[in-house]
């Protein structure tokens, strides 16, 4: 199952989405973040329960949902429908159950990274366009593994732990999502060095590390990388 989902309005409005397997939809959890306040956590799921037809169903929300304007508990979904969390519009661009692009046919798409994957190949799609940017190598392993601790911003008290890499970090990237309003699709990258260590990487002057915009340095525990009103700590969790 894919499905590609444009968002009409809303805090997301203009974001796009490929989304696969069954999708918790929610308020900031769940597999899409809506960040609208009239959406609960979780409040709806989209999955395939048969060969040939996918499903939106409510998971007993605050305020249910909307599908072509009217509310629903469950329904099928096809190409051209809209769904309606909240503040948020929801179109259905493309979906398809049996024939799938094959950059999401491997194993270890399947295992969970196929978010992952594509988030790495539109970095570097990017960065063949604009000749610049963060450039995706191949997976490598970060050694020790790393924290990103938020300490100021919509996501405090949260922290994300990354073993391998490379990592990208966005208001686009599933597996490091940003909630802060004023993040780039992909803010920065994270790329394994040889030594195991982690290098940061940025095209965008609005992301500082340590105050100032840099493009390209190797991180070291305690640096900190500032999206908006967003701060990030970078801890390497190396044994003192």
């Amino acid at each position: 199952m894919f499905i590609k989902i444009l968002v009409m309005s809303g805090p997301r409005k203009d974001d796009e989405f490929v989304i696969k397997d069954e999708t918790l939809i929610g308020r900031s959890t769940g597999d899409l973040a809506l960040r609208d306040q009239k959406a609960s956590n979780p409040h709806a799921k989209i999955f395939s329960p048969s060969i040939g037809i996918i499903e939106v169903e409510d998971l007993g929300s605050s305020n249910g949902i909307l599908v072509n304007n009217v509310k629903v508990e469950k329904i099928a979904l096809k190409a051209g429908d809209t769904i309606t969390i909240g503040k948020t519009e929801l179109l259905i661009k493309e979906l398809g159950v049996t024939a799938q692009p094959a950059a999401l046919s491997s194993p270890e798409i399947d295992k969970g990274t196929w978010q992952e994957t594509v988030d790495a190949v539109l970095a570097v799609a990017s960065d063949i366009l604009e000749k610049k940017g963060p450039v995706v190598t191949r997976i490598a392993v970060f050694n020790p593994p790393f924290n990103l601790e938020f300490i100021e911003g919509i996501q405090v008290g949260t922290s994300l732990t990354y073993g391998f890499g490379p990592r990208l970090i966005g208001a686009h990237c599933v597996e490091g999502l940003l909630f802060e309003p004023s993040a780039p699709p992909i803010a920065f990258a994270l790329l394994p060095n040889k030594d195991g260590s982690a290098q940061f990487k940025s095209r965008h002057d609005t992301v500082l590390l340590n105050g100032k915009s840099v493009k390209n340095q190797k991180l070291q525990d305690g640096d900190r990388i500032s999206v908006g009103q967003t701060i990030i700590v970078f801890r390497d969790n190396k044994e003192t």
